[in-house]
């Protein structure tokens, strides 16, 4: 454990090398004002969680990956009112719904495309034109059979 001494020079060492960094980066991605914001606010993380962030191999980075993490609502709501303006104009229920959605289709995309062993085979990946990742399971018959002999209860 730190003392309270050690933490707080560590702390002021590391916002001193890093913070200008972390601020630009953050301003490029999300524009100068989010980009403060997003940085103040990863620091902040940064002070309340110092013990463990001291320790990493990147504490920048991990601290960049929080920051961009809580920028993206504010990049979604930004981007979906300047693809539909009318969105802004929608009653709050049925912004909440189409956000809803959009959360349920991304987790849903992704723990498919996590399991994409259930789903595809090489020879799908292969056909398709995409590089075929690593441990991509073998063409072995029809990809459908197999798919639903996967995916059938044992």
């Amino acid at each position: 454990m730190l003392s309270e001494e050690t933490k707080a020079g560590s702390f002021v060492e590391f916002v001193t090398t890093t913070e200008v960094r972390l601020r630009v980066a953050l301003s490029a991605a999300h524009g100068p004002e989010r980009g403060r914001e997003a940085a103040a606010e990863a620091l902040a993380y940064g002070w309340e969680h110092w013990e463990r962030i001291y320790t990493m191999d990147n504490p920048a980075g991990w601290l960049a990956l929080v920051a961009a993490v809580g920028a993206l609502p504010f990049l979604g709501y930004s981007l979906i009112g300047a693809i539909n303006p009318g969105f802004l104009d929608l009653p709050t229920r049925n912004k909440r719904a189409i956000v809803f959605a959009v959360l349920v289709f991304t987790i849903l995309g992704i723990g498919v495309g996590a399991r994409n062993d259930l789903f595809l085979t090489c020879e799908d990946f292969k056909v398709s034109g995409n590089d075929q990742p690593e441990g991509c399971k073998p063409a072995s018959g029809e990809p459908a059979q197999e798919t639903l002999r996967l995916l059938k209860p044992a």
